[in-house]
């Protein structure tokens, strides 16, 4: 093996190694409500420094995929399942906003939607959503439009999507300023939307890129051993 294909077998393991790891996020977020699968964009580098130049694969970023979950009905008032394309906004206690496809909301004790962890859901013009704390159970139409006992109480936003999403937690994605919602959004009241992880791709994909990885591996081991021996046989003959 020339010496000079050793980093082009190095880069090739590196990106495998990334597309493992993704992969098995992937997977170990079956069952996280709005979780969005990603993969691994690669890129081409080539290096050249007088001799033969040198092709090496990289990891570029990561893509994630926008096709919808399965969708479930739990029949709670406040779980929301968004219709086609989009994401909820959410504003955290530091009041960071984020972006998410998990509609499991509750009642706070103030009234306000909130998430499990506490963000509040937002609504058209970007404040909080509220509901009367001893109001009675909220009904939410296809457009986002929230009454309550009869009486208008706002309106959720579908947000569109960044160029690239920023990863921040398990569904949850950074929203960075200027977001505008969308005007044919649309959810569903009782509903909730699952991970969009097609477990039989992911696990294909999973031993291809184990397979690759583990067949470089091989390659630099017994590239390894070779040098070895050739160093043993000129330590014997000296």
């Amino acid at each position: 093996m020339d010496k000079s294909s050793v980093p082009v077998l190095l880069s090739g393991q590196r990106l495998q190694g990334r597309r493992v790891e993704m992969i098995a996020n992937n997977l170990a977020n079956l069952s996280t409500d709005g979780f969005r699968a990603q993969r691994a964009l690669a890129s081409e580098v080539v290096l050249s420094r007088g001799g033969p130049s040198l092709s090496l694969a990289r990891f570029a970023s990561a893509i994630t995929t926008p096709e919808q979950g399965a969708v479930r009905r739990t029949g709670a008032p406040l779980d929301l399942a968004i219709q086609g394309e989009g994401f909820f906004q959410l504003e955290q206690t530091d009041g960071t906003r984020l972006l998410s496809r998990a509609g499991r909301f509750v009642r706070g004790v103030d009234g306000a939607i909130v998430s499990p962890d506490g963000a509040r859901l937002l609504g058209l013009g970007g404040a909080p959503l509220q509901l009367d704390p001893a109001g009675g159970l909220p009904e939410i139409a296809a457009d986002g439009t929230i009454t309550q006992d009869g009486v208008p109480q706002g309106q959720v936003a579908v947000f569109d999507a960044p160029p690239r999403l920023e990863r921040l937690g398990r569904a949850a994605f950074a929203a960075p300023a200027g977001l505008q919602p969308l005007v044919d959004g649309r959810v569903s009241q009782g509903m909730l939307e699952g991970a969009n992880v097609e477990p039989v791709s992911e696990l294909a994909a999973m031993i291809d890129a184990s397979r690759r990885y583990e067949l470089v591996q091989g390659l630099m081991d017994r590239e390894d051993g070779r040098v070895r021996n050739l160093i043993e046989t000129f330590a014997r003959a000296s």
